[in-house]
């Protein structure tokens, strides 16, 4: 949990809801942002470990997304 709400600040990237869910794994709901910025992020996680188990994204203002995401921490 630390390590998504870290990485997302890194990449000026703002959580409006984290939930955990036990075991490792996640729901990360993300305010709009770029696109691009968001598969950068994405791309960080998975090399440091986090593997996305699903990906949910509503195009917003051009060129921006809302995420909502199921990561997985660690095993």
């Amino acid at each position: 949990q630390g390590l998504v709400t870290a990485s997302a600040a890194e990449q000026g990237l703002a959580i409006e809801r984290l939930d955990a869910e036990g075991q490792g794994a996640v729901q990360v709901s993300l305010q709009p942002a770029p696109f691009e910025q968001l598969l950068r992020w994405l791309q960080a996680l998975e090399g440091q470990g986090v593997r996305i188990e699903e990906a949910g994204m509503e195009r917003r203002d051009e060129g921006r997304v809302a995420a909502r995401l199921g990561l997985r921490v660690g095993p």
